[in-house]
């Protein structure tokens, strides 16, 4: 059964009047409401006899022996005024909230300013990585070939690792004093509340940032130049196809334009021209082994020669 406001008098008006009382007796309450309307009915300087306990709750309003003032549940109304006032009754707490305020924001905006050059950073390294192995990988396919399907998937794959390990040196990378003094106060850990400087995250979960930033420019160095690299391979399967390729290209019979010929008629141009060379070389060959005539030969020798030839 619930207690009325009428009935609270009541039991507190009986209170009052009873003799040898050293306060209120506190009913039972049911609900919240019912112990506030009994604190409602206390004086500031009434005692009461039990604990005032929200039943629901079990918030204790005011112990056995206490009055609502000094349980500090209400002021006291006749206390003396100050006559010395404390020195910081004249704070501007507004204000000093304020600059709380701008203190944090100053803190953010330096943070952003530091991940975005870090950011900036990460991105670049990682693209030029990308670019570099990439290089390597096409002219070395013994690097990925049995394990991984293309040279582009081989370095996504291993870029993985490496924007691990380069987050781990973030130290390294950070070049203007400022951003490395960011960097050194975010906290160790990360806050379990978001009272004060919980915006700015721990140091590991930045290095895992970017960690992923170096990745993103690890994927944009592969997109940017994987379409060379298709091209190139595309030009020398279509020229494998037609028989035009590279086999033939540098050979020393070959003139001019003729290197950019099919391959058949490259060999066949070789062909000819190691032939004219080898038929100059045998008539030369015959020339040296015919010796002199007997015109060209001296006088003595020709005697000599024609009483042979006699």
């Amino acid at each position: 059964m619930r207690i009325t406001r009428q009935q609270l008098r009541r039991i507190i008006r009986e209170a009052i009047e009873g003799e040898g009382q050293d306060g209120y007796m506190v009913p039972r309450f049911e609900t919240s409401e019912d112990a506030m309307l009994f604190m409602d009915e206390l004086d500031p300087r009434d005692t009461v006899m039990q604990d005032v306990v929200d039943p629901q709750t079990g918030e204790v309003y005011v112990e056995a022996g206490e009055t609502p003032i000094s349980a500090g549940w209400v002021e006291d109304p006749d206390a003396p005024k100050e006559t010395d006032p404390d020195k910081l009754d004249h704070y501007d707490w507004d204000d000093w909230e304020e600059e709380g305020e701008d203190e944090d924001e100053d803190r953010e905006q330096a943070y952003e300013d530091m991940l975005s050059s870090a950011r900036e950073l990460a991105t670049l390294g990682g693209s030029d990585w990308a670019r570099d192995t990439l290089f390597d990988a096409h002219n070395n396919p013994s690097m990925w070939q049995g394990q991984y399907k293309s040279a582009e998937e081989y370095v996504k794959s291993y870029g993985q690792s490496v924007a691990a390990d380069m987050s781990m040196s973030i130290e390294y990378m950070i070049e203007d004093d400022q951003h490395m003094e960011v960097y050194r106060s975010l906290p160790e850990q990360q806050p379990n509340s978001f009272v004060g400087q919980a915006f700015l995250p721990s140091k590991q979960i930045f290095k895992d940032i970017i960690a992923d930033y170096f990745y993103d420019g690890i994927e944009q160095g592969v997109d940017a130049v994987a379409h060379k690299y298709a091209d190139v391979e595309d030009i020398q399967e279509a020229a494998e196809a037609s028989g035009n390729t590279e086999k033939y290209n540098d050979d020393s019979a070959l003139r001019g334009d003729q290197s950019k010929l099919p391959d058949a008629l490259q060999k066949g141009i070789i062909d000819k021209t190691v032939e004219d060379r080898d038929e100059r070389e045998e008539k030369e060959r015959e020339e040296k082994n015919e010796g002199t005539s007997l015109e060209d030969m001296p006088d003595s020798w020709r005697q000599i020669l024609a009483g042979c030839l006699e």
